[in-house]
This record gives structure tokens, C-alpha cells and sequence, in this order.
């Protein structure tokens, strides 16, 4: 979008142009994993992070940052290109998928995706892709949720608890496996 200023002081500024002065609006980023969950110490989840700058001039200086939650860290970057020769390369560290002072061209579709590996640590996750630049506001994806599943647990007992062996007495084993997760997270 731009705007035009034809403000007029007077004589004083009789001769000047007008200057145009141009609007930025947020970059659309979405995250999202291929999976609702993943098991303790598991992996990998795909991460999709698509960029797509909407914007009509090219974003300079932009900045791009995912942190990871500390449940979870980068397995592996399957695609740090963005899909096209003019998108950003994407860095990782272990839990941090950023970028620092890159253009996002006008138009451009950028999607990375990232393996995730889970920690032994166990509950809901949330991570935000955010973008920054001194041209547009702050801009962030909404939450990309994934839970990591703690094991099922087993138990087993005999019944009865004991028996005589040269007595020709049998016994039942049994085996009760319980999923300690919230409901809606199946293992």
C-alpha cells in the first residue's frame, strides 16, 4: 500500500515532490506438525513452517526466530531453502530454526521443513514462528501444538499369587496396560 504526502507548508516547500510514503502489513508465517504427538524420547515429527510475504515491495532486513520447547530439539533440516531460490536460508541449532537481515521478496512463498526429535520430558508443547523487521510490525504464527506421550503402563500379576507346583494347580497371569495420557491422545 502507499500513500502519497502532498502536504504544502507555503513557500517554503512550494518545489518539493511529494514523498510517498509506503505501508508494510505482517508476513502470513503458519507452523505445523505432521503429527499430534510423538513418544517420550522419540521422533522424528515433520515441523512445516511456511513464510509467504504478501506484502507489494520486498521486506528487508527481516529477521526470523523459532525456539524450540525445551521438550523438543531439531533432528534435522530436511529443507533449509524455503523451496525457492529467492527464500531465505534457514539456520539450526539444536533448538533454535532462525535467520538474521534477509530480504523476503514481494510475492514470495518460503516452506521449511524440520525433523523434530522429543526429550524425555513429557506434556503439551507449543512453538511460534515470529518474524521481525524494521519495516513491518512484529509478526507470529499461531502456537504449533505437539504433545509428547509418556509410555503406557503395565502391570501384571498372578492369580492366585502362588501356587504349588507338583500339585498340577494353575494360575492366570494378567497383564492390565493403561494409557496415562489425556484423553485424545492415543499411543
Amino acid at each position: 500500500m502507499v500513500f502519497v504526502n502532498t502536504s504544502n507548508a507555503g513557500d517554503l516547500c512550494s518545489n518539493v515532490d511529494p514523498a510517498p510514503l509506503y505501508v508494510f502489513g505482517c508476513v502470513n508465517i503458519s507452523t505445523s506438525y505432521n503429527f499430534s504427538n510423538v513418544k517420550q524420547n522419540g521422533g522424528p515429527v515433520r515441523l512445516t513452517i511456511s513464510i509467504n510475504n504478501t506484502n507489494t515491495f520486498d521486506v528487508r532486513d527481516s529477521n526470523f526466530s523459532d525456539p524450540l520447547p525445551s521438550e523438543l530439539s531439531v533432528g534435522g533440516l530436511i529443507d533449509g531453502t524455503g523451496g525457492s531460490a529467492g527464500c531465505p536460508l534457514m539456520q539450526a541449532s539444536a533448538s533454535l530454526l532462525s535467520w538474521t537481515n534477509e530480504t523476503l521478496l514481494v510475492g514470495i512463498r518460503c516452506v521449511y521443513l524440520v525433523d523434530v526429535l522429543s526429550s524425555s520430558a513429557t506434556g503439551q508443547t507449543s512453538n511460534v514462528g515470529t518474524v521481525t523487521s524494521p519495516l513491518t510490525p512484529v509478526c507470529s504464527s499461531s502456537p504449533a501444538l505437539l504433545y509428547v506421550l509418556s509410555p503406557a503402563v503395565v502391570n501384571q500379576r498372578f492369580i492366585p499369587n502362588s501356587v504349588c507346583g507338583f500339585s498340577g494347580q494353575s494360575a492366570i497371569l494378567e497383564i492390565t496396560v493403561r494409557n496415562p495420557n489425556p484423553s485424545g491422545q492415543s499411543m
